[in-house]
């Protein structure tokens, strides 16, 4: 709440991002093994979701315990002029647009020409292999939103939360930016700005309520910024972090290839970094 590594808010917005990385990167898995045995169906998948939340509760059973009880006693403070900005944000803007996300049925060209026909060819399919089109778009573009589509389609038995994929990247993309702003030591202040700056390209808000691929793009991108920055910043939490940071890059990349070129300057100056921080601790 005071905008620093240890404050509630900021654990909170990042567990977040990382569930929303986990339910990607799962969703990429189940699309793929399924699809080596043409069992990708209701059945197959929701066993699957139950058995990937199962082992996970199991692993984390002592954690959880321990957050159920302690979100209880946590306090956040945050001063009624922000607090007052942020119920505005709310209501004006993130309650109508999840309302147009569920409610409205996806009706842009490139929802309607390849994003959604692919996963009614999977779905129908079984799998997710190439099928004959004329449309090769269909193919030939990253398929990570679609997969993670196809999954909440086939437990939905309805496409009626298709747009919620690119809503998610929309809400998630507000969290990281704002962590990013929040390890650059910037207050609460600087963040609602950085938020209402956000909220002011139209882009943003056109694309969160359709199938389309940026915003998710977009957030992958963003995410491993802030996985970067929490590397270079801090040594706890390494290895998560680390983990997280290559997720964040190859899930960008299965979403738009081209995600690879703008953090290839980026890889660069981490890896230099991390090789200078390695000659530091070796001497």
């Amino acid at each position: 709440s005071n905008s620093n590594e240890h404050s509630y808010l900021f654990k909170i917005r990042l567990a977040n991002i990382k569930a929303f990385i986990g339910i990607t990167f799962f969703s990429y898995f189940i699309c793929e093994i399924l699809s080596l045995f043409n069992v990708f169906s209701f059945k197959y998948v929701l066993i699957s979701w139950f058995l990937i939340n199962g082992v996970i509760i199991y692993l984390n059973r002592e954690k959880i315990k321990l957050n159920v009880f302690s979100i209880f006693s946590q306090k956040v403070i945050i001063p009624k002029k922000e607090k007052n900005i942020l119920l505005f944000i709310f209501f004006l803007i993130i309650l109508p647009l999840l309302l147009l996300a569920i409610f409205i049925a996806p009706n842009n060209w490139d929802s309607m020409a390849y994003h959604l026909p692919r996963v009614e060819h999977w779905i129908q399919n079984k799998n997710i292999y190439p099928y004959p089109t004329n449309i090769v778009r269909q193919l030939l573009t990253s398929p990570l939103s679609e997969y993670i589509i196809a999954n909440f389609q086939i437990l939905a038995s309805t496409d009626s939360f298709s747009n919620l994929v690119q809503f998610a990247s929309f809400i998630f993309i507000l969290f990281s930016a704002t962590l990013i702003f929040s390890l650059l030591k910037i207050g609460i202040k600087g963040q609602l700005f950085l938020l209402l700056a956000l909220l002011s390209l139209p882009m943003m808000l056109f694309q969160a309520t359709t199938t389309q691929t940026d915003l998710l793009a977009s957030f992958f991108f963003i995410s491993f910024i802030l996985f970067a920055l929490l590397i270079i910043q801090t040594e706890a939490n390494f290895k998560t972090n680390f983990i997280f940071l290559v997720l964040s890059l190859t899930l960008g990349i299965l979403t738009k290839y081209h995600i690879a070129i703008f953090a290839a300057p980026i890889v660069l100056y981490l890896l230099f970094i991390l090789l200078k921080k390695k000659n530091i601790f070796l001497n």
